[in-house]
């Protein structure tokens, strides 16, 4: 599976990445002090922190088969700790390259940190706001 990120106010600002880039970029950030706040399904978008009593509209996860949205406090804050990551990031020279992550001796791309670029790439994008999560089926 895949995951397109789609920028809420502006839908020609988008990223497409593989699962094993959009967990690497959220386990980075979460090492980097990033406290997730959660998505809020888009629907119930009006519901978020303003009415409890209605009922809560956060979930949890930043994945999974339905579109998510990611709020603007979040994504900002997704941005902060990956920039904290970026500016820590030791590049190590290995022997190939994967798609959007370095793949190494540890086991291929799912175990190995996103590449530069793309955390660069993500950084900007999250300090462009708010954004949805769209799961997308490779046939």
């Amino acid at each position: 599976m895949s995951y397109q990120l789609i920028n809420q106010n502006n839908p020609d600002c988008f990223i497409r990445m593989n699962n094993w880039t959009w967990f690497g970029l959220l386990e980075l950030a979460e090492k980097y002090g990033w406290n997730p706040r959660g998505t809020v399904a888009p629907d119930r978008l009006e519901l978020a922190g303003s009415y409890p009593e209605r009922g809560n509209p956060w979930q949890a996860e930043y994945w999974g088969n339905q579109t998510r949205l990611v709020l603007i406090e979040d994504a900002l804050n997704l941005a902060d700790a990956l920039e904290r990551a970026f500016i820590k990031y030791e590049p190590v020279r290995l022997p190939s390259l994967h798609p959007f992550h370095l793949a190494g001796e540890n086991g291929g791309a799912q175990n190995q940190p996103p590449a530069i670029g793309v955390i660069q790439i993500m950084i900007r994008f999250c300090q462009s706001g708010a954004f949805l999560i769209e799961p997308v089926r490779i046939h």
